[in-house]
């Protein structure tokens, strides 16, 4: 995957953007609050959150399809509030692919170049070229209803791009191909995104899709931009319980901050007692109100840790040692999903390796043993812009 570059001025960038709608009892809905993003030029970014976080109004309102109340879009540098959506340099490819049924495949893909008025010449090469670019060549007269889900959508996305848009815009255009076309179909957008070299834009609630094809994700939650960066970095190191639980699976364990130690590090007590210290900085504008070395003691605060940081061998010192009993197994191929009563609030996620449980039971009510290393822990607070 390819690193974004946030150095180069951005192909798009959204600031302070605000949209609220009214409901049917009269209300109003905050659907967009204060959102600010990027996309770098040849970059694919992924919104990426609940049904209702905004995602998909911030990609039509980047498209055109809603106002803004408040705040600024720009592409390429030039500020485009208030411009028609067809005079926008961006394309959408629609969860529907909205494609025409009465059409050949040629036709639906040309669509906007015969609507410029291209000649026939240059709208017949370059609709050659746009079905060679996404694997249908030899499609050509074929219609619609002739076509697999996963060519109808390469027919979408050859029509998207044939108008060469400086952004592709997405609105969760896999979510109706089966698992496993659609684990194929994540393999060739992204190396078709790369091919083309042009910004996508990608809109889906799938937290394995966004891993998966992004170079960053822009987690969306309460109308809010909860975290926004490269995808390993939001995995790794969430800044809050929204994004830590949104994006892949988590442990959320309670603790309370003791101080600094003489390191500098801040040290944590949690639920059973057991202490550990972790280096902290101070609070900044890309980790709003997030856990840092100021933070007062006593402080209450979640510990976070992914299932797959557990072992259940002995990690020396620099680790927490837990004792519980397994409430649930699940065997999922090379690993296994364990389900732990630990004490806490909450059950304990634990991924365990094949190899790993050959020697130990984890049938429910076995005991178990296990450890994770402080480098795999990490303070969390409250979600940005929860009520």
């Amino acid at each position: 995957m390819k690193p974004a570059q946030p150095t180069t001025a951005p192909i798009l960038e959204v600031r302070n953007a605000r949209k609220r709608f009214k409901t049917p009892d009269g209300g109003e809905v905050l659907a967009l609050d204060d959102v600010s993003i990027t996309v770098q030029p040849n970059e694919f970014l992924t919104l990426l959150g609940p049904s209702g976080c905004g995602k998909t109004t911030l990609l039509r309102a980047i498209a055109g399809f809603e106002d803004l109340d408040a705040g600024e879009i720009f592409i390429a540098g030039e500020n485009i509030n208030g411009q028609p959506a067809h005079k926008r340099p961006v394309n959408t490819v629609f969860q529907r692919y909205a494609l025409f049924p009465h059409l050949s495949v040629a036709r639906n893909v040309a669509y906007s170049l015969e609507v410029a008025r291209a000649s026939k010449a240059e709208t017949r090469r370059r609709v050659t070229e746009m079905l060679e670019l996404v694997g249908l060549t030899g499609f050509a007269d074929r219609h619609i209803h002739q076509l697999s889900g996963g060519q109808q959508q390469r027919v979408a996305l050859a029509r998207a791009l044939i108008s060469q848009p400086k952004i592709l815009l997405l609105d969760e255009p896999l979510s109706a191909l089966d698992r496993a076309l659609r684990s194929k179909m994540q393999r060739e957008l992204k190396m078709l995104q790369s091919e083309i070299g042009i910004s996508f834009v990608f809109v889906t609630h799938d937290q394995e899709e966004a891993l998966a094809m992004s170079d960053r994700i822009a987690v969306l939650g309460h109308g809010r931009v909860q975290q926004f960066g490269p995808s390993t970095q939001l995995y790794d190191q969430p800044d809050n319980v929204f994004t830590a639980r949104f994006l892949g699976e988590s442990n959320l364990l309670p603790a309370s901050v003791v101080g600094r130690d003489s390191h500098g590090k801040t040290r944590f007590r949690l639920f059973d007692g057991q202490e550990l210290a972790l280096p902290l900085v101070a609070s900044s504008p890309t980790s709003p109100g997030g856990v840092s070395a100021d933070s007062l003691p006593g402080s209450q605060v979640l510990l976070f840790t992914r299932p797959e940081k557990v072992s259940l061998r002995s990690l020396g010192a620099d680790c927490l040692q837990f004792h519980g009993r397994v409430q649930q197994t699940l065997f999922v191929g090379a690993h296994y999903k364990v389900l732990l009563d630990i004490g806490a609030p909450d059950s304990f996620n634990a991924i365990v390796a094949a190899d790993q449980a050959a020697d130990i039971s984890l049938e429910p009510g076995a005991a178990l043993t296990f450890w994770v290393p402080h480098k795999g822990v990490r303070p969390l607070v409250s979600d940005v812009g929860a009520t």
